[in-house]
């Protein structure tokens, strides 16, 4: 037993004197109005007060050719794991292993939360974004990036739940899900288009002898301008099945369906446009509006949906800053011309962060 406890012991000085370790608290105070259009009745005012789902705590490790990072979420709800990862260089190649940010990662500030108690950064209103996936990422000498992750099963006609089977009897992918893009740096000026995609079919047993095969895709185009106290982010965007790729919280039509038993695809376009200004030290000023529209076979018209917002963030501490905010959340018009209602918010979120290292 003396033998185990030495053994626990010294393999946790070794991780303690190799690693960073790091945390962030996260709370949000909101009011939220909603019309009556967007909650089916009356005007509602919501108070949305709770520690975030994005406050974390994890460890940095870094050697002299490769990095690594663990990394989980701490909420109420329980913890959940973000990141872990390793990644080795062979100087004129990068690979990486594990779960963590794909390409689609150019995120705008929006501090209002979602549902999920996670930060909106115009999710589903203009950014293109599918979080964090399970991947094997490779990384050229010129920043050129190249990444394989698991294939999504897309189920367009909802056999699994009809026929009471698992997905993975009825669908299946050939090839993993890719990312491919590339980050130009000139001085001031980042531009990064990134494309990634995914297909999938359906067994012909299970289809009466039809081969549909679901393509889902998209791109963007991110660029980041840094002058001397103004700072510039923008993303244009357009894709096919968004949401079966894997893109988080759209708010648009945005994946395939099944009309007299054809696969109908959906279409996406729109993007983001946000603005930052220093104030003064550690004050700054941001602005920004977002957009989606998604449009399919089924709808008369485009499916529609807007965000805006004016923010300040304001530093307390070199690890401490509150975020006030104001906004709108637009879903503006279905694709059959229906009103779905805005929500118009105020409020402030509250970040603490912290370092620790034992080296």
């Amino acid at each position: 037993m003396k033998i185990i406890l030495f053994i626990v012991t010294l393999l946790a000085i070794t991780v303690l004197s190799a690693a960073d370790f790091y945390g962030s608290a996260r709370m949000a105070y909101w009011y939220n109005l909603q019309n009556k259009d967007f909650t089916g009745s009356e005007d509602r005012l919501l108070l949305d007060n709770h520690l975030m789902g994005t406050s974390r705590f994890g460890a940095k490790f870094k050697g002299d050719d490769y990095t690594g990072r663990v990394e989980f979420s701490l909420s109420r709800s329980g913890v959940k794991l973000r990141q872990i990862w390793g990644e080795y260089d062979l100087n004129y190649l990068k690979i990486l292993v594990g779960q963590t940010y794909t390409g689609f990662f150019d995120l705008p500030a929006q501090a209002a939360p979602l549902i999920d108690g996670s930060e909106n950064l115009m999710q589903g209103y203009g950014l293109m974004y599918d979080s964090r996936q399970s991947m094997i990422k490779f990384t050229f000498q010129n920043e050129l990036y190249l990444i394989f992750m698991e294939p999504r099963l897309v189920d367009p006609k909802d056999l699994a739940t009809a026929l009471a089977i698992d997905k993975t009897e009825i669908v299946s992918a050939l090839i993993p899900k890719v990312n491919i893009g590339y980050r130009f740096n000139f001085n001031n000026l980042m531009l990064h288009p990134t494309f990634g995609i995914n297909m999938s079919k359906y067994n012909k047993d299970f289809t009466g002898g039809l081969d549909d095969q679901v393509l889902a895709y998209a791109i963007a185009l991110s660029l980041k301008y840094n002058a001397d106290k103004l700072s510039l982010l923008t993303q244009v965007s357009y894709g096919q099945n968004v949401k079966d790729y894997g893109m988080a919280s759209p708010a648009v039509i945005s994946s395939a369906t099944s009309i007299d038993n054809e696969v109908e695809n959906a279409t996406v376009m729109g993007g983001f446009l946000e603005l930052t200004y220093q104030l003064l030290a550690k004050k700054y000023l941001t602005g920004g509006v977002g957009y989606f529209s998604g449009d399919r076979a089924d709808l008369d018209n485009p499916d529609t949906a807007m965000t805006g917002y004016l923010q300040a963030k304001i530093y307390l501490h070199k690890f401490m800053f509150i975020t006030p905010e104001v906004g709108i959340i637009d879903e503006m018009e279905d694709g059959m011309g229906n009103s779905q209602g805005s929500q118009t918010y105020f409020g402030i979120n509250f970040q603490a962060d912290f370092e620790m290292n034992f080296k």
